[in-house]
C-alpha cells in the first residue's frame, strides 16, 4: 500500500508517507527491512521530484529505511538515484543529503558496512567540490566524523587500525 500511494502525484501525501516510514523505521526497525525493497523502489523514484521539499524529507526516509535490519543489502537498488541526488540543484538537498550519507556511514551494520563504505564514501567526497562553502565546511566534518567513528570501529573489532591511518 505504502509503496503504490508513494506513486500519488500529490506532494502532500508524497511528504506525510516518507515522515511514516521514518516513523515506521523506528517502531518496526527489526521487521520492516528485509520486506522494504517495493518502498525504497518507490521512494527512489519520488528523490527525482520536482519539489525539493519532497527531495529532502525523501532522502532522510530512504537513508532511514537503510540502516532498518536487513535492509542495507539494497543500497545497490538505491545507490544510481543517491548519486543523482548528491548532484542536486538545490543546497538544501545536497546539505541535508551529505548529512544522511554521513548517518549512514556511523550507523550503518558492519556487514554492509564493509560491502559499501567505498561507494558511501565516494558520495560524501562529492561534498567537498560543492559550489557552497558552507556544504563544503560541513562535509569536512561529516569525513572527520565519520573517520573517527571508523577508526572506534576498527579497534573494537579488532582491525588492523593502521590501514585506515
Amino acid at each position: 500500500m505504502i509503496t503504490i500511494l508513494l506513486k500519488d502525484p500529490c506532494p502532500e501525501i508524497k511528504s506525510n508517507l516518507a515522515k511514516f516510514i521514518q516513523n515506521l523505521c523506528k517502531v518496526l526497525n527489526k521487521e520492516i527491512g528485509v520486506h522494504s525493497k517495493g518502498i525504497l523502489n518507490s521512494l527512489c523514484l519520488n528523490l527525482k521530484h520536482q519539489h525539493n521539499k519532497i527531495r529532502k524529507i525523501t532522502t532522510c526516509a530512504l537513508c532511514d529505511l537503510l540502516l532498518c535490519d536487513n535492509a542495507g543489502s539494497l543500497i545497490d537498488d538505491c545507490f544510481p538515484s543517491l548519486l543523482n541526488i548528491s548532484n542536486d540543484k538545490n543546497s538544501d538537498v545536497r546539505n541535508n543529503f551529505y548529512i544522511n550519507i554521513a548517518n549512514l556511514l556511523n550507523k550503518l551494520n558492519i556487514i554492509y558496512l564493509r560491502k559499501y563504505e567505498s561507494n558511501l564514501l565516494r558520495l560524501l567526497l562529492n561534498g567537498l567540490s560543492d559550489d557552497k562553502e558552507e556544504i563544503k565546511k560541513k562535509t569536512e566534518e561529516l569525513l572527520e566524523e565519520c573517520g573517527n567513528n571508523r577508526k572506534k570501529l576498527a579497534i573494537e573489532l579488532k582491525e588492523d587500525v593502521e590501514k585506515f591511518l
